[in-house]
């Protein structure tokens, strides 16, 4: 790793000089990303809130064959383009939710005051993938752990949270969550054993899931300039070292999904 890093530096000082990108090198999404990111009045009025309540059985049955889901967990420029990448989810969209004030810009919510946290809105047919799938994607996608952070980003914004359209999706979701929490446990507990074997100090304190879980209420679309930001910036120092490694990391999972998804078309 000592050898890597000074020819990523390197490489990092070569792109900002060609203008390969457009955030200058960190590792803290705040450390660079809020410079061209204010929302002047007018773009404010311009964007508009999507409310999600229960529909009537007219409605739907013509929507029986999609589903949204809304996750956030750390920056929504990471968990975005992760879960582009997974057959049978036909939009994912950027924004804001779990806030109290209408029509929040991003330095709204980066100030903490309005309760929201950055997520993605999914649209997805449960017929390819599976929201038990989403779920097993959006916790290996971040750390639930970490209370209002992820890594180096750190504010309330980044919380993991999962809104969910209905109380099916709901009940899911909080079944999910505990098995989670029993999986970590249950390594915590082999760390202890391995621990007193070896002598070695492993996984001595069990860590709780920070993830709220509710019915989602309101979704924000967040500003045109944070829609598929990993494809448009794939070299900027964040995207490189927190969207690129994660992606690495998810590859052999995203393939299984993608598999068993492909699988499902050619039987239906």
């Amino acid at each position: 790793m000592t050898k890597t890093l000074p020819v990523m530096a390197a490489l990092f000082a070569l792109l900002s000089r060609t203008g390969a990108f457009v955030s200058s090198p960190g590792l803290s999404k705040s450390s660079f990303a809020t410079t061209d990111r204010g929302t002047s009045d007018a773009v404010r009025s311009r964007r508009q809130g999507v409310a999600y309540r229960p529909c009537s059985s007219a409605a739907a049955t013509v929507m029986a064959t999609e589903k949204k889901a809304v996750f956030g967990g750390g920056c929504f420029w990471c968990i975005e383009a992760v879960f582009k990448t997974l057959d049978g989810v036909s939009k994912v969209v950027s924004g804001y939710a779990g806030g109290t004030m209408e029509n929040p810009t991003y330095r709204d919510v980066c100030s903490g005051r309005t309760g929201h946290a950055e997520v993605v809105l999914l649209e997805y047919d449960p017929t390819v993938v599976t929201f038990d799938e989403l779920l097993e994607v959006f916790w290996k996608t971040h750390d639930p752990t970490q209370g209002n952070r992820q890594g180096m980003d750190i504010g309330t914004e980044y919380r993991s949270i999962i809104l969910c359209e209905d109380e099916e999706q709901l009940d899911m979701a909080v079944a999910s969550r505990e098995a989670k929490q029993a999986k970590i446990n249950a390594e915590a507990v082999l760390g202890r054993v391995v621990g007193a074997v070896t002598g070695k100090k492993e996984g001595e304190n069990i860590v709780n899931i920070t993830t709220t879980i509710d019915l989602l209420q309101v979704f924000w679309e967040a500003e045109k300039v944070h829609q598929d930001y990993y494809a448009r910036n794939p070299l900027s120092p964040y995207c490189i070292m927190n969207v690129g490694t994660k992606l690495v990391k998810l590859r052999p999972d995203i393939s299984r999904i993608n598999r068993l998804s492909r699988d499902r078309e050619v039987a239906s």
